[in-house]
């Protein structure tokens, strides 16, 4: 059994990289002393957790635990699986534990709610002429497409 850390989930391909598996060494450069490495993609299918009491591979479902909150659950042993803290890592990298809010910056919820927008027939230019007391324009010219 070969075991390494998750680095990378690529969700579309349902593929992942794994630290210390599935690395290629290439050469470098032009002398033969340079190499580097290139880590593979492995299937998710053919990945699986660990149990944290007998350190095997095991399946695992998801659980409520008494608190309410969804918990991984290891189905050989029941133990909870942690998860691992880049879990709530977004896409732009950060993470909203670690948010402050700032309320010089930041819009306050009451003026999120606050639904401005009112629908219309108006076109988008003609609903900024009406806003801001143009003339009305003439008719519009025809259009020719060759």
């Amino acid at each position: 059994m070969r075991s390494g850390r998750v680095i990378y989930i690529q969700r579309m391909q349902r593929a992942a990289i794994v630290s210390g598996l599935n690395i290629d060494y290439v050469q470098q450069g032009n002398s033969p002393n340079q190499l580097g490495t290139v880590a593979n993609l492995i299937s998710l299918d053919s990945l699986s957790l660990l149990d944290p009491k007998t350190q095997q591979p095991t399946k695992a479902e998801w659980r409520q635990n008494e608190a309410g909150e969804l918990v991984r659950v290891a189905l050989a042993t029941g133990r909870i699986i942690p998860l691992p803290l880049e879990w709530e890592t977004l896409d732009d990298q950060t993470r909203p534990s670690q948010y402050l809010l700032n309320e010089q910056h930041d819009t306050p919820e009451a003026d999120l709610l606050n639904a401005t927008y009112r629908p219309s027939s108006r076109t988008f230019e003609e609903e900024i002429d009406a806003e801001m007391n143009l003339p009305e324009p003439g008719p519009r010219r025809e259009t020719f497409w060759y």
